[in-house]
């Protein structure tokens, strides 16, 4: 089962993707309508009923794929995880790691933060 995020005029909400279609979490009676929520409530057996509910959905409760805007599946980290020097090989000694965590109210709804390296001092 894949759970996506995706644009609604409230904000993102959660979906289960089955093929090219979404199933909004909304429809189905789900403990939260956003991914983590849904992570943090359900256990294994809770998200195959889930992934049992939106297979069984009527065909009018499904949204194309194509016709949404999809978001990082979680808009909300708790967590910002980056890449630590002690991973550094031969190859790449010369590589510079740079990690800006940016706050939440200074980022988009579902945006993600990314850290990348570069060679030399300065990106």
């Amino acid at each position: 089962m894949r759970l996506v995020s995706f644009h609604t005029e409230d904000g993102p909400a959660a979906a289960v993707q089955l093929g090219e279609d979404l199933v909004p979490v909304s429809t189905l009676d789900a403990p939260s309508t956003t991914v983590r929520g849904l992570l943090a409530a359900l256990d294994a057996e809770g998200m195959r009923e889930l992934q049992r509910r939106a297979e069984h959905e009527q065909a009018s409760a499904r949204i194309p794929l194509a016709d949404v805007t999809l978001h990082a599946p979680i808009a909300d980290p708790q967590k910002i995880i980056c890449l630590g020097l002690n991973y550094l090989t031969a190859d790449s000694a010369s590589l510079t790691f740079h990690c800006v965590m940016v706050p939440p109210a200074h980022r988009l709804p579902g945006e993600c933060v990314v850290a990348r390296a570069f060679r030399g001092t300065e990106p």
